[in-house]
């Protein structure tokens, strides 16, 4: 709560600075929609900007951007922001698996133990976002230098990845990652066809107890759910965010705002989360589009639109794979938001970095 608007008094001008990318114009908007929508919040649902502001607290994260743009750190210090980042998230990991099942990290579920009905405890770390930027990484400093210790390292981020026990982090990690080892040959989007076209029609065989065995068998029972005409859940929720939950055309526009669980708005989101199983968190751009409305979803098509286009060095490509497999993770989760910082840096490296690299080409 302090260190925000610290923060934002610090790259205060930087915010406002002229002469900027359209990157940077579209970071600059999605923080316009932030600010936005703790008016909306009140305006439509008679919510506090005080709860608003603190209900968004880590989707003020966005100001990093700004905060890298000021400062202006090099590849090489993010870089080593990142292993630091990696190594920290280990660390806990570890301590918190050896309290399990005692709950040591993440939001107050209501709960004092983890969960284990995926084949193992899930445990969630702050920093993750490290993890599945770092996979990237490791798969592009392998394909710059062939030294296979940057397999390694990128396999041991997989594997914590796959700890995560987040199915669709796993999925598009895999995905995105093959993409991009073989992204040269003319036929690879054929084989990533073929290869998920063959999965579901094999019949994998894994211990009931694994790791794997808990998450095939939570698909296959959310499949059977589907087919016997009972909608998935994650479906529902993305039509009432979309079409059911903004009652008012100016929500539309600018959202609704984040809600706050003291507040009547919080309560409403609540009882949609407890009667139907409604989890913003499950919904990540149905969810957004209903916060931040058309005005935060424009705001992120600028951004995403301006750093593919862009054409990077080699060096900073594992930036542009890192925020597709977030852009596509986010569709069921809310990683975007969650982890922002990551996001960030990727950016940052796309827009300046390789604005930097240029010039000194050029010179």
């Amino acid at each position: 709560f302090m260190a925000v608007p610290l923060l934002a008094l610090y790259v205060g001008k930087t915010i406002f600075k002229k002469n900027v990318s359209p990157i940077f114009k579209g970071v600059r908007l999605f923080l316009i929609a932030e600010v936005v929508s703790i008016f909306m919040a009140y305006i439509l649902w008679g919510q506090s900007p005080s709860m608003t502001y603190r209900a968004m607290m880590g989707q003020w994260a966005i100001l990093y951007f700004f905060f890298l743009e000021k400062v202006g750190f090099s590849k090489r210090q993010l870089e080593l922001y990142i292993y630091i980042n990696i190594g920290l998230y280990l660390l806990l990991w570890l301590y918190a698996l050896s309290q399990a099942p005692t709950q040591m990290f993440g939001y107050d579920t209501g709960y004092d133990l983890l969960d284990e009905s995926r084949g193992f405890f899930r445990i969630f770390i702050a920093n993750r976002g490290s993890v599945h930027l770092g996979m990237f990484m490791g798969l592009n400093k392998w394909n710059e230098t062939k030294n296979k210790v940057w397999l390694v390292f990128s396999g041991g981020c997989f594997v914590l990845i796959t700890l995560i026990l987040t199915r669709q982090a796993i999925f598009f990690s895999v995905i995105i990652g093959l993409y991009y080892l073989f992204r040269k040959n003319k036929y690879i989007l054929l084989y990533l066809v073929l290869i998920v076209f063959t999965l579901q029609l094999i019949d994998i065989k894994f211990s009931d107890n694994s790791i794997f065995g808990s998450l095939y068998a939570l698909t296959e029972s959310q499949i059977e759910s589907q087919q016997s005409g009972e909608e998935d859940v994650r479906l529902s929720a993305f039509n009432h965010y979309l079409s059911e939950y903004t009652q008012n055309f100016l929500g539309y526009i600018f959202g609704n705002g984040m809600w706050h669980s003291e507040s009547s708005y919080g309560k409403h989101n609540t009882y949609l989360q407890d009667a139907f199983g409604y989890y913003y968190s499950d919904v990540g751009w149905g969810w957004f589009f209903a916060q931040f409305g058309l005005l935060g979803i424009f705001a992120m098509y600028i951004i995403y639109k301006n750093c593919l286009k862009k054409k990077v060095p080699q060096c900073l490509e594992y930036a542009k794979y890192y925020i597709i497999f977030l852009a596509l993770y986010h569709i069921a989760s809310y990683a975007i938001v969650t982890d922002m910082i990551y996001f960030c840096i990727a950016i940052y490296m796309i827009d300046k970095l390789t604005a930097q690299r240029q010039a000194m080409t050029n010179k």
